[in-house]
């Protein structure tokens, strides 16, 4: 039973119940697949070969590594995800940028905010077709450090998250505030 389907850092992930597994796609006509217990590749000609492949890897020099992907649930639809696959958070009391002012975090080391909500950071954005790179931009945070926003929203990880897909952060009012995954659908409205 599929529980869940990620595409992050250029891999195909299944959520289901007995397990993990990604595909990476290098060509039309090639995947490699993963698990944690196994790995093997399949091409297009139905012949195996042992790959040294691990989850959240790329192997091929033809895929793309998104630092920020789209992940698809059934309760929440498609949502942002981070390069390995966890889930991108927003926390509703944030001042949200625009384009004259900056974005302001309001999760800090009060109520151990920041240690339970990781600032998301990527120097350098590669996304999916599917989102567009100037949605994201970058500020400095209160305390000198950088941090990543999406359409002027603060992005953070979760640490309630313990493996890709997980979206355990989701529709928590913690620290001061909701918190929610962040929306990838084109358009959407962001829970305030």
């Amino acid at each position: 039973m599929v529980v869940d389907v990620i595409v992050a850092a250029g891999l195909f992930y299944v959520v289901a119940s007995g397990g993990v597994y990604n595909f990476l796609y290098s060509s039309p006509r090639a995947a490699t697949t993963a698990s944690s217990s196994s790995t093997t590749a399949a091409a297009s000609n139905s012949t195996s070969a042992a790959s040294n492949a691990t989850v959240g890897a790329t192997t091929s020099t033809s895929s793309v590594a998104y630092t920020i992907g789209v992940a698809t649930s059934p309760t929440l639809g498609k949502y942002l995800v981070d390069g390995a696959g966890f889930t991108l958070y927003y926390f509703v009391p944030d001042q949200v940028g625009n384009a004259t002012s900056p974005p302001v975090s309001h999760c800090t080391t009060a109520l151990n905010c920041i240690q339970v909500w990781p600032v998301f950071y990527a120097p350098t954005i590669v996304v999916p077709p599917s989102l567009n790179a100037s949605s994201f931009t970058t500020f400095t945070r209160a305390d000198g450090s950088k941090q990543t926003a999406y359409l002027g929203h603060p992005l953070y990880l979760y640490l309630g998250d313990s493996s890709p897909g997980q979206t355990n952060g989701n529709a928590i009012n913690i620290n001061g505030g909701y918190w929610y995954a962040v929306p990838a659908t084109p358009g959407a409205t962001f829970n305030s």
